[in-house]
């Protein structure tokens, strides 16, 4: 089967994910060329956040906002299949990048789906430190996201060339495009959409020649602007260490406008991986207060609309 085939094969099974077996996508993906793809290696001391919507009670312990148990995981992911869980998180790709940020984006997208928007609602993230370098894949073709991250554009062009070095086929590019496509859906209607992204997860995992903890792709809900990273339990319990937890709080104002102030930090035991969020943030600069921020929330909107107004005018 050669890559055009493949291609076609892939393009009208994506039109029809809900009824097509998960083998039938695997068997297609084992015929592909993984040649060009990149191993990526993130060195230690950079940082990865991962969040968890809080339930009733405080989280206690990393097992309850690390990677989800085996039996929990009955569903495909971007990067998993059913039984199969994988640690999401966001990725500082570079020293001073501050992932937290796509890290609210993607938790704000559950909440988006799962209640109304009014209210609040409080976030457990925890900051996890690499202890050991990881060694990752990259999915980065989607071309879209080029324009709006430099280091995804560079990270681009480093494969491309990579790749030309290889004379690999222009098909076999393509089929990279198009499943660089299946991980940046914005929009699911259900766990099946996931088959072709899971599918070609496993079998990188499977047949590629370097020794891999996990894969790095644009995060979605940032539009491509920053990363998110998915990893194997083995990965996370072997070069990763939780560090820090935070609890912040969402708040809802007006139905529209999402809101967010820090609530909360604790320590983790390093022994123990325990912890309490028993330490209030009283630091102004990072815990505003609902009445304040509803105030500024309300100060923009203000603004917004004289700014309409004066636009308006003006023609």
């Amino acid at each position: 089967m050669n890559n055009k085939i493949i291609l076609e094969k892939l393009k009208e099974i994506s039109k029809n994910l809900e009824t097509t077996a998960y083998d039938e996508i695997l068997e297609i993906l084992e015929n592909i060329d993984i040649s060009g793809i990149l191993c990526y290696k993130i060195p230690k001391n950079r940082y990865i956040f991962r969040g968890r919507p809080c339930e009733r009670d405080d989280f206690t312990n990393e097992s309850q906002i690390s990677y989800r148990k085996k039996e929990e995981v009955k569903y495909f992911g971007r990067a998993h299949k059913p039984y199969f869980p994988m640690f999401y998180g966001a990725i500082a790709m570079k020293k001073n990048d501050e992932p937290i940020i796509t890290n609210y984006t993607e938790i704000l997208e559950i909440f988006k789906h799962k209640i109304p928007t009014t209210g609040e609602n409080d976030l457990t993230i925890g900051r996890w430190r690499v202890i050991n370098d990881l060694y990752v894949l990259l999915m980065i073709f989607k071309k879209d996201y080029l324009a709006k991250n430099k280091q995804f554009y560079n990270l681009y062009n480093g494969y491309i060339n990579h790749i030309k070095s290889l004379n690999v086929n222009k098909d076999a590019l393509a089929i990279l495009e198009f499943i660089s496509e299946e991980f940046a859906k914005p929009i699911i209607s259900n766990d099946n959409e996931y088959k072709i992204s899971a599918a070609f997860t496993e079998i990188l995992f499977k047949r590629s020649k370097y020794e891999i903890d996990g894969i790095i792709y644009p995060s979605v809900r940032c539009e491509g602007e920053n990363f998110n990273i998915a990893l194997t339990p083995k990965a996370v319990d072997n070069r990763l260490k939780l560090e820090c937890v935070l609890t912040t709080r969402i708040y809802y104002y007006n139905n529209k406008r999402i809101t967010i102030d820090n609530l909360k930090i604790g320590d983790v035991d390093s022994i123990s991986n325990k912890f309490e969020l028993k330490t209030p943030i009283n630091d102004p600069r990072f815990n505003i207060g609902k009445e304040k921020l509803f105030k500024i929330q309300e100060q923009l909107i203000n603004s917004q609309i004289r700014d309409n107004i004066l636009k308006k005018d003006k023609h």
